[in-house]
């Protein structure tokens, strides 16, 4: 954890729990500007960390009989006909387990430096992002291969506000935040402005820039939670317990 400050990290937390006792500490500072020491309890950007939430919303639509894991999302999601070209069936288990062959739209808005000035103020939605990998080849080789892909879980998140009929944000909060009582985890747009969240930084030709409130990161199904180490090591515990997903679920 010193490690990663003195090579310029702006703060590591981190939490460890075992039978009879829990280890916690922080170092670094919450921001660059205040200097305020970061604590173990400080929020964070959990990035892709939240895609093991969103997966709990989808096993919980083929728990609850609204699709099956091995069936096609082609004839459901709107983008899969009016903007991506896949180029076969795509399953909900192929795009959770990211073998759909589906490409990453970061491949678009991050290919040279001139376009990070816009990237980091661009929302991007999750209609946005599929927009984006459309310019991607899409190959039937590619299917059924491993490849790592946040545009994946942005068509995961449209099929959850699709099949449930309510926002992406409000359903994760009714399936895992809440029954966890996940006080410290959020995937608000004004979370990122509370003072414990540990501000994030990227330095661009010379000048540091805060991208902690940049638009298209908070919300987001594939990278998009603000949480604590704590609520985190909750959410874990709850999900090998079998307490979010049942233990007869398709998935398991």
């Amino acid at each position: 954890m010193r490690a990663f400050v003195d090579q310029g990290s702006v703060a590591v937390v981190a939490e460890v729990r075992w039978p009879g006792g829990t280890w916690s500490r922080a170092y670094g500072v919450r921001n660059l500007e205040s200097k305020e020491a970061a604590t173990p309890d400080d929020q964070v950007f959990i990035a892709s960390i939240t895609k093991s939430m969103t997966a709990v919303s989808v096993m919980k639509l083929v728990e609850d009989g609204l699709i099956g894991l091995d069936d096609s999302v082609n004839g459901i999601l709107d983008s899969f006909t009016t903007v991506l070209k896949p180029p076969g069936p795509i399953t909900v288990r192929q795009l959770l387990g990211h073998t759909s062959g589906m490409r990453s739209f970061q491949e678009v808005t991050e290919k040279t430096a001139d376009d990070v000035p816009r990237v980091i103020t661009e929302d991007i939605t999750t209609q946005r992002a599929l927009e984006l990998t459309a310019q991607l080849p899409w190959e039937a080789r590619d299917v059924g291969s491993f490849r790592y892909s946040d545009s994946a879980y942005m068509a995961l998140g449209q099929l959850v506000e699709k099949l449930r009929g309510r926002p992406f944000t409000e359903v994760l909060r009714q399936d895992v935040i809440d029954p966890l009582k996940l006080e410290d985890t959020s995937l608000g747009q004004a979370a990122a402005a509370e003072p414990r969240v540990i501000r994030g930084y990227i330095t661009y030709r010379g000048e540091r820039l805060d991208i902690t409130e940049a638009p298209g990161g908070l919300g987001s199904p594939a990278y998009g939670a603000i949480s604590t180490m704590s609520d985190i090591n909750d959410f874990y515990a709850a999900l090998f317990r079998g307490d979010l997903v049942s233990k007869d679920s398709p998935g398991k």
